[in-house]
């Protein structure tokens, strides 16, 4: 099962290893205005039957108030030593709760946004540090 990926669209790069030690950065996230490391405990990972939807709290300007980055991971098989490339879906979700100044609260107003758009990534088998 692979274990690293890189993954590029909507100018946004992400490097993101599983399985290393939780206090080295696991995951990357790099657009046009944010630049950002995480380290394990930062990534929420939900295993669905599609595979993994892994996410990461970019932005937090309140508490309601927040952007969320999130991609959809395959499981993919590699064999060691080389790569597969995949393609797959990132999602930005903008939430912008009650009295958020941007939004007033409003029984009809949406806090909560989602961008989807497509990623292309390639996965690889890597040792790692533990």
């Amino acid at each position: 099962m692979a274990n690293q990926f890189e993954l590029r669209g909507h100018h946004i790069e992400v490097h993101y290893t599983i399985g290393g030690n939780p206090g080295f950065t696991a995951l990357t996230y790099k657009d046009e205005f944010i630049s950002r490391a995480f380290k394990p405990g930062d990534i929420h990972t939900d295993h669905t039957a599609l595979g993994s939807l892994v996410s990461v709290r970019l932005v937090e300007r309140s508490t309601d108030n927040y952007t969320v980055f999130a991609f959809l991971l395959p499981e993919i098989e590699v064999p060691p030593d080389q790569t597969g490339d995949f393609t797959t879906v990132g999602i930005h979700q903008e939430y912008k709760g009650k009295g958020s100044v941007s939004i007033p609260y409003s029984p009809l107003s949406i806090p909560t946004t989602w961008h989807p758009f497509v990623m292309h990534g390639t996965a690889k088998n890597v040792v790692v540090a533990l």
